[in-house]
């Protein structure tokens, strides 16, 4: 395993305040990496817990690891990929459905609707506009809201992703 080029924070080391932090962060080493600048550590954190709350995007667990699984193929996002793969094979998505997740909008082993966000989150991190017929399947599908539900999920986790590969984070779990 590579070391990262700044290390996460951990309890050892900690300054009080870095603790009392510590102790308001979810484990992983991206928290703790986001730690070095505390604000922006605990608004991440709250956004992500968002973008994980089914209510919140309009959107299944599924559904959004799929989502979030083609995000990092696409971004080349290693240790987001690593992370969602574990995290999606949890929550009980058969390899399968990781795999044409992974593979993309054209992965005929999806559902109609989730062949539809996933071009959706293709077209956006491809800089481009989504096809009229895609947004409308989702809407049909799971409401207006699961359009930004889904585009935010992508973004945010590219931004994590961006963090992690940039300073050569490795997964917390085996990739």
């Amino acid at each position: 395993m590579s070391r990262p080029l700044l290390a996460p924070l951990d309890q050892a080391g900690a300054t009080p305040e870095q603790a009392e932090l510590l102790s308001r962060l979810p484990p992983q080493r991206i928290a703790r990496l986001l730690a070095h600048a505390p604000h922006l550590a605990i608004n991440a954190m709250q956004i992500g817990g968002s973008l994980m709350d089914d209510d919140a995007t309009g959107t299944p667990a599924e559904l959004r690891e799929a989502v979030i699984l083609r995000t990092a193929r696409l971004r080349r996002l290693d240790y987001v990929e690593a992370q969602h793969r574990s995290f999606a094979a949890r929550i009980g998505l058969p390899r399968t459905v990781i795999d044409a997740a992974l593979e993309g909008s054209q992965a005929p082993d999806l559902p109609d609707d989730w062949r539809a966000a996933l071009r959706m989150v293709e077209a956006g991190l491809a800089h481009k506009s989504a096809q009229p017929d895609d947004v409308t399947a989702i809407v049909a599908a799971y409401g207006t809201k699961a359009v930004i539900g889904l585009l935010v999920t992508a973004g945010f986790f590219s931004l994590l992703g961006l963090v992690a590969s940039t300073l050569d984070l490795p997964a917390d779990v085996p990739g």
